[in-house]
């Protein structure tokens, strides 16, 4: 079943010659259903504009975040972002529309219905993609025994802080295991991973953070 999420920009004044643009980016950029997904939206303007107000609510299937934004008085032009948190997604096909409406009292949107709008597709799967390897200098993974057949030692080193996820996944792309998932402080850390039950194979550590996902093959 298609989804959409629906992000609304409400403008005062009229708009029909100025240059404007809506830039939609899905974080990340291929979802996993374990992700949580984050939408980052950029309304750029030929006028200079500021933001009164922005709400978000969900309505079905539907996510709505609504802005309502005034006009300054000079021409410049001029840019803003905002990136939304909308959690975890079941396997699907999504699409992010955002509409940009027009509003013609200067104090709300209410009513307004000549907008400008641009919509993204994105798909959240069951599977990850296990063919290629992204690491971050202030971060490392080291595994011993490599290779092992019961018990793996994993040593961690980072330079921050915050929420990770260790997850084990065959090349198919199916998590078979997950290892740790919690807080972790700046320094070392070491995790056991138990793989006594895993068939003898290939298999590839995914480490979600705050920053993004990383994978180790070992």
């Amino acid at each position: 079943m298609k989804k959409s999420v629906l992000i609304l920009l409400m403008i005062i004044g009229s708009l029909a010659s100025r240059s404007q643009s809506i830039n939609i980016n899905i974080i990340p950029e291929n979802p996993h259903i374990s992700d949580s997904v984050k939408v980052n939206v950029v309304i750029s303007y030929g006028h200079l504009i500021f933001k009164i107000s922005d709400s978000l609510f969900i309505s079905g299937d539907t996510i709505h975040i609504k802005y309502c934004v005034v006009l300054g008085p000079t021409h410049s032009p001029t840019f803003f972002t905002d990136t939304f948190s909308l959690g975890t997604f079941a396997d699907g096909d999504y699409t992010v529309m955002v509409k940009a409406f027009y509003s013609t009292n200067g104090i709300d949107c209410i009513g307004d219905t000549s907008y400008f709008s641009r919509s993204k597709s994105f798909q959240v799967s069951e599977t990850v993609s296990v063919h290629h390897e992204t690491l971050e200098s202030d971060f490392s993974l080291e595994l011993a025994p490599n290779p092992t057949s019961d018990f793996q030692t994993l040593t961690l080193k980072t330079e921050t802080s915050g929420k990770i996820h260790i997850e084990i996944y065959d090349l198919s792309g199916r998590m078979v295991r997950q290892v740790f998932s919690g807080e972790i402080s700046v320094g070392e850390q070491t995790f056991i991973a138990d793989l006594r039950d895993l068939k003898s194979g290939t298999y590839v550590y995914r480490v979600r953070t705050e920053e993004g996902v990383y994978l180790l093959k070992p």
